[in-house]
């Protein structure tokens, strides 16, 4: 804003009055014109006025300094006043406040709220999220992501596989391993927290469903051509899940291992009925025990639903239709059969009549020997 300068006034920080015709605070300081060519300091404020309006600060101290000097005394020995017409007519307790924002702002300097807005620094902070993704996850999301890879398994005499839903494909793990007694795999098993366990003609074994390697637990009494796990107290006796081996002539034997090298084997039933185990079984929360079986080695599958406690046949739904489906599982409200001529089926569990999948791309050469899928794949 201007400064005007006449004989009795050198400098004068105004308007006394807003645009609408409300007072404001103003900064008078009078030069004597004689006083102002004698002294240098006021000279220089004459021949350039704009210099002493650069800034003025947030307190009354940096007004103050504005004024140093000015008094009557040619000597400036005189103490600085302000003057009345500053304070607005107000009282000094928080009127100087009100007085000081007003001259800062006459002086073209927009009031800074020092209490309420943070300084800019040009670094943009901001306080790291140190939460653990994990702990923060849906955990239907990670059943999601489960569901592409990793949830049904099926398997040929030496290796392991995984049905990638998100792929369409067959996807190998790995050849199984054993530390020792070395076998053809004739089915696994997974319980409810997907540890699996295989079989061979002769041997148990607990493996690992990521890399197939497996560890010798028993050697088997007698040939199992299906296994499965039950969940938990369905097995009269049992406190936890049940892993069930299934003789070719269908009878239903629970298989007990020690962890020390030793094993129990209690029968529990049979399928009955003349009915002979085609190869698999699978018992799921929620869900349901089914199991294909024929009547005749080499005849036609069908599909049943089954009893968990004792193996007998509670319904014969229906024939699949297609023979040697030595895998059997279920994922998402459908039934997967996996015959020992590589194919991949679907079955309608209404029916029992098994489609081959064949948008489920299967390596050239492969023979499915067995399935298996958690006994949780339903969910909690």
């Amino acid at each position: 804003m201007p400064l005007r300068f006449d004989e009795t006034t050198a400098l004068e920080v105004g308007p006394a009055h807003d645009g609408a015709g409300a007072r404001r605070s103003i900064v008078r300081h009078t030069i004597p014109i004689d006083r102002a060519r004698r002294d240098p300091y006021h000279a220089a404020a004459m021949n350039r006025p704009r210099a002493l309006v650069f800034v003025l600060t947030l307190s009354i101290a940096s007004i103050g300094a504005v004024l140093v000097g000015c008094s009557n005394d040619a000597s400036g020995g005189g103490t600085p006043v302000i003057p009345e017409s500053y304070l607005d007519g107000s009282s000094t307790d928080g009127g100087a406040d009100a007085g000081a924002a007003d001259a800062v702002e006459d002086a073209g300097v927009d009031p800074v709220d020092a209490g309420t807005d943070p300084v800019d620094t040009g670094l943009n902070w901001q306080p790291e999220d140190t939460a653990d993704p994990e702990d923060t996850a849906d955990p239907l999301e990670d059943i999601q992501t489960s569901i592409s890879s990793g949830m049904i398994f099926a398997h040929t005499k030496d290796t392991l596989f995984t049905l990638d839903l998100g792929k369409s494909a067959m996807v190998p793990i790995g050849k199984f391993t054993f530390d020792k007694k070395k076998g053809l795999v004739t089915d696994i098993a997974l319980d409810q927290f997907r540890n699996l366990w295989a079989i061979t003609f002769k041997d148990l074994f607990s493996c690992d469903a990521d890399t197939a390697k497996c560890k010798w637990e028993a050697t088997l009494p007698t040939e199992f051509n299906g296994m499965t796990f039950i969940p938990e107290s369905l097995v009269p006796g049992s406190k936890s899940e049940a892993l069930i081996g299934i003789s070719e002539k269908g009878n239903w034997m629970w298989i007990r291992p020690d962890g020390k090298g030793k094993i129990k084997i209690q029968k529990l039933g049979s399928y009955g009925g003349g009915w002979l185990s085609s190869g698999d079984a699978f018992s799921v929360v929620g869900i349901g025990t089914f199991a294909t079986l024929k009547k005749k080695s080499g005849g036609i599958d069908s599909l049943a639903k089954i009893d968990p406690k004792t193996g007998k046949i509670i319904k014969v739904i229906g024939s699949t239709g297609t023979k040697g489906l030595f895998g059997f599982a279920w994922w998402a409200d459908v039934f997967y059969g996996f015959s020992s001529d590589g194919k991949v089926h679907t079955i309608d569990v209404t029916t029992g009549k098994a489609t081959h999948a064949k948008h489920i791309k299967v390596p050239a050469g492969v023979k499915w020997w067995g399935a298996g899928v958690s006994t949780r794949a339903n969910g909690p």
